[in-house]
């Protein structure tokens, strides 16, 4: 019993010095930093969205990687844009942070009762991370991954004038509720 009593005293001792610590400082190469290039900022249009695997969203038996195919949404695709900002972090003079935001089509399937196809129903999603990007080489990185309750960004690329984003979010399938690992592809907005 005194050996589990001292575990334990060790134990509280060691999280009330760990909680003690100041804030945490974040490196000035990671999620806050000074000077940004704000050459990315502004409105992408969505070129693609492609899932990893064939998918059923609209209930007509065709599987599709196709995101915008499968929900029928390509004359919408307007609304499904990416939009990248710098914002200042209140309260700090001079620190940065850049955010990646994602405007995705959900859908929903409707079933009645005995579980036959009545209808898809559409909506917009909206999902974001912290990036950074390095002017000097073109990259384009994501320095935290935000887990947002529709989804989450994995990966961001500059390439040729694009930029490809990679990430996760639930849809209702055929088959259930899936998460899909999509590849967005977008474009500046002129």
């Amino acid at each position: 019993m005194q050996q589990y009593l001292k575990t334990g005293v060790i134990f509280l001792i060691a999280i009330s010095l760990f909680g003690c610590q100041k804030e945490i400082v974040f490196p000035a190469d990671e999620k806050v930093f000074a000077n940004p290039s704000r050459e990315l900022d502004g409105k992408y249009d969505v070129i693609g969205l492609k899932s990893e695997k064939p998918v059923d969203l609209d209930g007509d038996s065709i599987f599709s990687s196709d995101i915008l195919k499968e929900a029928n949404l390509q004359s919408d695709s307007a609304k499904y844009f990416m939009e990248l900002i710098t914002g200042k972090v209140g309260g700090e003079e001079n620190l940065y942070y850049q955010q990646v935001y994602l405007w995705i089509p959900q859908t929903g399937i409707f079933v009645d009762d005995a579980g036959n196809y009545l209808s898809t129903g559409y909506a917009v999603s909206g999902i974001f991370g912290y990036v950074r990007y390095y002017n000097a080489t073109k990259i384009l990185k994501i320095v935290e991954k935000t887990v947002n309750r529709a989804g989450t960004v994995l990966d961001a690329k500059l390439v040729d004038e694009q930029i490809v984003v990679t990430f996760q979010q639930f849809y209702y399938t055929s088959i259930g509720w899936e998460e899909l690992t999509i590849l967005g592809t977008y474009k500046r907005r002129l």
